[in-house]
């Protein structure tokens, strides 16, 4: 049981530090004040 707990845990944690990473791309490109949309002038 605590292998299965320390699994999901970890998948959590991964999860997690993927997910804020792709909110945070978003919302700059989103807010047009990502260095991909400042280089673009969007």
């Amino acid at each position: 049981m605590q292998q299965a707990l320390d699994y999901f845990n970890a998948l959590n944690r991964d999860y997690l530090a993927v997910h804020q990473e792709k909110e945070a791309c978003f919302w700059q490109h989103y807010m047009g004040i990502g260095a991909l949309s400042l280089r673009l002038n969007v």
